[in-house]
Parts: structure tokens; sequence; C-alpha cells
């Protein structure tokens, strides 16, 4: 499972956020995989806003020139989080299993825009970074196998 870091503009962001736009078009260049999760950040054309939201996506419909999809393009279907988010997780967990997870946290995890450390280069040192994490709300076993691709 990945997490994509995307940028989506305030029109379109407002909508995910309401539940009326449960899908996305996007150019696949990131190798979107169902189970997958969403990290959309807000951005209003020159910078981010600092709203986020994430979304798990459920199904993809690959380029198919039948149904007007063109070449190069999927169309993600998404649904909201649901159940506990990692912190609530971490909670319930042994010492051990904690540090498999904090571990795999460190080693995967990259920086989300405006972080504090600069775009891309943070490696979950900080306090967001790893408070953002622990916001995430995913399925039960999601949280051994995270990895997070910045936009470009």
């Amino acid at each position: 499972m990945k997490i994509h870091n995307l940028k989506i503009l305030p029109e379109y962001f407002k909508e995910v956020k309401e539940n009326r736009k449960n899908f996305e078009i996007r150019k696949n260049d990131r190798d979107f995989e169902k189970g997958d999760w969403l990290n959309l950040h807000e951005w209003d054309g020159n910078k981010y806003t600092g709203n986020r939201i994430m979304r798990k996506i459920t199904y993809i419909l690959y380029e198919n020139p039948v149904y007007g999809l063109a070449d190069g393009y999927v169309i993600l279907s998404l649904r909201p989080q649901t159940g506990e988010n990692n912190y609530e997780r971490l909670k319930n967990m042994t010492i051990d299993e904690m540090a498999k997870v904090i571990d795999n946290l460190f080693q995967n995890y990259e920086a989300p825009p405006n972080c504090w450390s600069g775009y891309g280069e943070c490696k979950c040192d900080c306090e967001r970074c790893v408070k953002e994490w622990l916001e995430i709300k995913t399925e039960p076993g999601d949280y051994f196998s995270i990895e997070y691709q910045a936009e470009e």
C-alpha cells in the first residue's frame, strides 16, 4: 500500500471533503493500486492552503478510449477513511508491535508539502509528520506497509 501525496484545486477539494465527489481522474504516472491512499492537499494554483484530506482507492478504471478515457489516464474510485486512526491502533499494541510500526514509519514515510524541513527531505524527524501519520485511518494491517509518495 502506498500513500500518494497529490495537489487538488479548492473547488474539487470541497466536493471531495463533503463526499459529493468520490473519484479522481489522474495521469497514471504513479503506479496507483487498489488499496492505496490519496493524501489530497488543497492547492490554490500558487500555494498549498494547509487543508488536506485522505481517501482510499477502491477501484481503478484504466485507460479506455471506448469510454473516453485518454491513454495514460485512470479514474480512481475513492472512499473516505473509516475505522480507527493509527494513534488508536498504537494504544492497543505491545511495545514490540509499536516498535515495528514506528520503525516502518521512519523508514518509509516522506514529508508532506510545507514540511518545516523542506519538501521531500524529511524522513519523519519532525513532530508534524508524525502527527499527520497518527491521524491516518487505515484498515487492519495497513500500517505495517506504508509508502509515501510526494507530488512532483
